[in-house]
């Protein structure tokens, strides 16, 4: 190292064209790196599902899911299966481990579905493969209503997914609020027995007619034509005239049957807005892809569009993360600047003009270096980005400092400008470089943190590698380099602020060199209370900090088996109830349908989406918007409200899950309920739900198989015939010309004729002509199971919770009290309780942190020890480490946060390695002036030489995190000053710990290393006198 930095000396103009080039490619990078508001996150989640038409939940779990289950177990990275088994089917979720390679993934579950098929009955349809990226979530959603037909918002919606799709930045458009076109027979039922007509019957005249056949051709002379018998439907009035029956005498056409129109399927949800039916276009991004880049284009496309649409329709966004991400990053951003600015007034004022200047070009060029290394690397600019930014703005200066410092001594001394910077970059390199790889081996180890946290952070030890490693090139070549070639050697330099202090100092370090062994004593004891004190006063533990939601959902909940029109009906009276609300840039309500089963929500009646307007914009929390509006609500007969806000970190679902888990699922039902009804009685912990199933009912109709083969008929006469009386029979297909895609054609009775007592009235087509249908079944009602789940091959019922964490509850403290009462309960045999949500992400999260903390030790424990070839050095210097936790600890207590595993857990390894720095320039010093002095005036002069850089980079430090820990927002340009901005909620836990550790660890560095260093001199001196 010595040798470059006299190559940079030496070739100066060389090293300046390269330190311009970082400034233009930095510049560069950082303009062109993808920018998003948290971190794609890569999980794997593979979806198959498997239909099979009429099974029933109990035969779908043993015919469907269990071969597939058997086959899939063993998949290399899964980290979870869950299955549903309901009415028609059944799917299986795969959850891969955050990080896996996507494709293997899909490719693995292909291969193992394939082998599995062979077990499957025949009936079933092939399985289908989905892959499910979390981070594929869109990023905008674009609303269609207006005073139009359906069928013209459906067609404005179809041709605006074809346009976005063909952007670069999009990967796909979905589209929710469509209703299907089909061709609709409705039929009336007297004339259909009447004719003895079977479903089947009417299936063959549709499918024999509508065809097209090559005739084959002819050869006529010189010319060959091709012969054609054109017979596909070309328009409605060709099913009007279409013969389904003939007696040779008379035709019976469909125009004598049944009423024949193009219409839309039964609505599955509806979605409205404004008090019109509305349809959203939800738009992804391609991983990697600008966000902000790619909703601007998307608006362009739509804008453009918007001039050729009928008068009438209007459109709205919502879900624009590209408004979320500018705010953000514009707070961030504000935020680093701010810090900067702070950092160089406390620089300025201890060093001087000349010194701060050479320090603060430490900040920019290690900044854009590392932009450099993230865009090359293809990582994005996100808010963990910016905040480990924010965190290195002190740490990054702390070896300009030094060096800019004992230069500046050397020409007071009356060396040359160039010896100074150059002899200053020598003496402290080896320090520098040893200090900045214990700080890189404290956050080396979070690079390996498993599981979705751990894929959410990782960009915040990787953004501080490159940050602190840009700073070490920056400090030792690049400043001293500027320092040796650009001005003048100052003729005098700054008063010296820390003159009174360091002679003060000076006298408290020798007091207490009197006494080191009970000033050990005491720092231990403190230590101690400390743990102790917070055991008694702090807020407990928790898992990731509480954010307001700046977007969410309310959910109406009821059980029982309504119908579409029944839920519809039920989510006009509550958007009545709600109408206006300031506040709010969004707002539309959706009505759920049949499809939410497979989702686990059945009991889901509706959702209210709710995105008030940017947090600037208003004089109110979003949480006080959604009370506002759960409380306009009011009571619903038989129905709950519930808050479903967007979480803003790693976590996901509510804070508490109970998983019941049996190889027999009558056994978990009352397990599952029995923990529900404790969970009602608890404190702080509400929306309360579970997946036990409901109580409704089905109907079945009990075929006698002697009847219908007597009488000559098949089971597929008879429940084809009933289908015609329920939702309809599918008896072929037609593509109408003005329409893109293919429709169904569908028969079914007429409205007044499809009622749960004309099951009772059918008659059922024989070859000996109409017979009742009660002939051949007996109708029952039986207790409805709507969906079997599993978890892992267990049978499983969930119970989940949110924790009202607003007024000081803890999810912690609820699931451990939870715990003990399991712990004084017997459950029944083969029944086990899981604790999913927030205490197993907390749990592994904490063992991960444990262990990255111990692995950090061990690593600068050899680095120390390989510099200073002494364990006991080593040992004060990691003692300091664990000793500032004290300050942590106090420091929670005085702010009244709660300890946060993931966030106050990185602040105590960000701690380790910020603390190291000062420690090992503080020993290199005493190990060089020991040589010369006793080590008393060792200690007092290290003491004095060191107190001035060890205070500046503490203070820089500290007060470069301010704004976040203190959640404070300032607005350079618009000059403005805000409290409590979106992107500063996550990070105040880790701020504080920092800043607190550190003011404790200053403490410790001035004072207690010294006292340790004493007590080792003092012990060599009696054995000295012992010896002698």
């Amino acid at each position: 190292m010595v040798n470059i930095i006299d190559l940079a000396i030496q070739k100066s103009r060389t090293f300046f064209s390269v330190l311009v080039l970082i400034f233009i490619a930095g510049i560069y990078s950082y303009m062109a790196i993808p920018k998003e508001s948290k971190p794609d996150i890569p999980i794997p989640t593979i979806y198959v599902s498997i239909h099979h038409d009429g099974i029933s939940p109990e035969d779908s779990v043993n015919l469907l899911i269990k071969p597939m289950e058997k086959e899939l177990r063993s998949i290399e990275g899964l980290d979870e299966m869950q299955t549903a088994s309901y009415e028609g089917g059944g799917n299986i979720t795969l959850k891969f481990q955050a990080g896996f390679d996507n494709e293997q993934a899909l490719n693995d579950v292909r291969n193992q579905v394939d082998i599995a098929k062979s077990e499957l009955p025949d009936e079933a349809d092939e399985p289908v493969v989905t892959e499910i990226n979390l981070a594929k979530l869109p990023i905008l959603s674009l609303i269609l209503s207006g005073d139009v037909t359906h069928r013209e918002l459906k067609e404005i919606a179809e041709n605006l997914r074809d346009d976005l799709e063909g952007l670069e930045g999009v990967l796909e458009v979905t589209i929710d609020g469509l209703r299907e076109t089909q061709v609709l027979l409705e039929m009336d039922k007297a004339v259909i027995e009447s004719y003895n007509l079977r479903a089947q019957d009417i299936q063959q005249s549709i499918s024999s007619a509508n065809l097209l056949i090559a005739a084959g051709s002819l050869e006529v002379g010189s010319g060959k034509y091709a012969i054609k018998v054109p017979g596909l439907f070309k328009n409605l009035k060709d099913f009007f005239f279409l013969p389904v029956l003939s007696d040779g005498n008379k035709t019976v056409t469909f125009r004598d049957l049944a009423d024949v129109k193009l219409a839309f399927k039964d609505a599955t949800s509806i979605t409205r807005s404004n008090g019109h039916e509305t349809i959203i276009l939800s738009i992804s991004k391609r991983i990697g892809k600008n966000v902000i880049e790619t909703v601007d284009a998307v608006k362009e496309v739509v804008n453009r569009t918007a001039q050729t649409w009928p008068k009438g329709v209007e459109f709205s966004y919502s879900g624009d993360e590209s408004k979320q991400i500018r705010t953000m990053l514009y707070d961030l951003q504000n935020s680093v600047i701010f810090s900067i600015l702070l950092v160089m007034i406390v620089v300025l004022t201890a060093l001087g003009l000349r010194s701060a200047t050479l320090v603060s070009t430490a900040i920019p060029g290690s900044f854009l270096l590392a932009m450099i290394v993230l865009y090359s690397i293809g990582l994005t600019t996100n808010v963990v980005v910016l905040f480990a930014l924010i965190l290195s703005v002190g740490m990054l200066v702390d070896g300009a400092i030094v060096v800019t410092e004992l230069a500046d001594s050397k020409m007071r001394e009356g060396a040359s400008r160039r010896h100074a910077f150059s002899e200053a970059a020598k003496y402290m390199a080896m320090p520098i470089f040893s200090s900045t790889l214990t700080t890189l081996a404290a956050f080396m180890p979070l690079l390996f943190w498993p599981d979705i946290v751990g894929e959410f952070m990782k960009f915040m030890p990787l953004t501080l590698i490159f940050t602190l490693t840009a700073s070490l090139i920056m400090a030792v070549i690049f400043l001293p380099l500027i320092g040796a070639n650009v001005g003048q050697k100052p003729k005098s330099f700054p008063k010296d602020i820390f003159k009174g202090l360091s002679e003060k100092y000076a006298e408290i370090l020798e007091k207490a060199l009197l006494i080191p062994g009970k000033i050990m004593v005491l720092t231990v004891v403190g230590f101690i209370s400390a743990i102790i004190l917070y055991g008694a006063l702090g807020k407990g533990v928790e898992f990731f900090p509480e954010t307001e939601a700046e977007r969410a959902f309310i959910l109406v909940r009821s059980d029982g088996d309504y119908s579409i029109e029944a839920k519809d009906k039920v989510m006009r009276e509550v958007e009545k109830r709600v109408g206006y609300v300031e506040d709010i840039e969004t707002m539309y309500y959706l009505t759920v349908g049949e499809q939410s089963r497979r989702l686990g929500e059945e009991d889901i009646i509706g959702k209210i989406f709710v995105q008030p307007v940017e947090w600037h914009d208003r004089d109110r929390g979003a949480e006080e918007i959604y009370d506002q509006i759960i409380e306009r609500i009011g009571t619903l007969a038989g129905a709950t409200i519930e808050l479903q806000g967007e979480k803003g970190g790693p976590q996901d679902g509510k804070p508490i899950k109970l998983a019941v888990v049996s190889d027999s699922p009558e056994a978990i039902d009352p397990i599952a309920l029995e923990l529900k009804k404790r969970l009602e009685e608890t404190e702080g912990v509400y929306n309360i739900t579970d997946t036990v199933a409901d109580s409704g009912i089905e109907w079945v109709l009990n075929i006698d198989r002697d009847a219908i083969s007597k009488a000559g008929i098949t089971l597929v006469d008879v429940g084809t015939f009933v289908r015609l009386g329920t939702t309809g029979a599918i008896i072929g297909t037609y593509r109408p010309n003005n329409l893109n895609e293919e429709v169904d054609i569908v028969a079914r009775f007429k409205e007044e004729d499809r009622k749960l007592s004309t099951l009772d009235h059918l008659y059922i087509p024989t070859p000996s002509g109409p017979a009742p249908i009660t002939n051949f079944i007996e109708r029952e009602p039986q207790r409805k199971v709507s969906t079997i789940s599993r978890l892992d091959q267990k049978f499983v019922s969930y119970v989940e919770a949110d924790v009202n964490t607003r007024e000081g509850y803890l999810t912690s403290v609820i699931v451990n009290g939870i715990k003990q009462e399991l712990e004084q309960t017997k459950l029944p045999t083969g029944v086990r309780v899981l604790f999913k949500g927030d205490d197993e992400k907390q749990a592994e999260s904490a063992v991960f942190l444990e262990k990255a903390f111990l692995v950090a030790i061990f690593v600068m424990a050899i680095i120390l020890v390989t510099q200073f070839n002494s364990f006991y050095q080593a040992f004060i210097i990691l003692s300091a480490v664990v000793l500032s936790t004290t300050g942590v600890l106090l420091g929670h207590i005085m702010t009244g946060k709660p300890f946060g595993i993931v966030m106050s857990g990185l602040g105590v390894i960000a701690l380790a390695g910020i603390v190291v720095n000062n420690n090992i320039v503080l020993i290199d010093t005493y190990n060089k002036l020991r040589q010369e002095f006793d080590w008393r005036t060792a200690l007092i002069e290290t003491g004095k030489q060191r107190l001035r850089p060890v205070l500046l980079t503490a203070i820089t430090t500290i007060i470069g995190l301010i704004p976040m820990g203190t959640k404070i927002n300032v607005d350079l340009i618009a000059r403005e000053i805000s409290y409590n901005a979106p992107s500063s909620r996550w990070w105040d836990q880790l701020a504080n710990a920092i800043m607190f550790g550190l003011f404790f660890a200053t403490v410790l560095t001035l004072i207690v290393t010294p006292c340790m260093i004493a007590l080792s001199e003092r012990r060599a001196e009696r054995k000295q006198a012992e010896s002698a």
